[in-house]
């Protein structure tokens, strides 16, 4: 049997309505490494910003990637506490 909704309470949100706070988490951290990534890279490395720009790029994508395969490889080998 199902317990009845509390009042007061509201249910929990749906995945469909927390998919945007997620994306909206990878955008605000995408942003964040990208910009003091490129600016690191141009003011204190002295490249150009074409170059700047490349490797803020590429640490973006290693730096999702990583967070990626970091969350695929903790499901698969299940939890660790014993």
């Amino acid at each position: 049997m199902t317990e009845p909704q509390q009042s007061g309470r509201r249910p929990a949100a749906s995945w469909r309505r927390r998919g945007w706070r997620r994306w909206l988490a990878l955008l605000v951290f995408s942003s964040v490494v990208f910009g003091l990534c490129a600016i690191f890279w141009h003011v204190l490395l002295e490249r150009s910003w074409a170059d700047s720009f490349t490797a803020a790029l590429t640490m973006v994508v290693t730096a999702i990637a990583g967070q990626w395969i970091a969350a695929l490889i903790v499901r698969r080998t299940g939890s660790t506490d014993d």
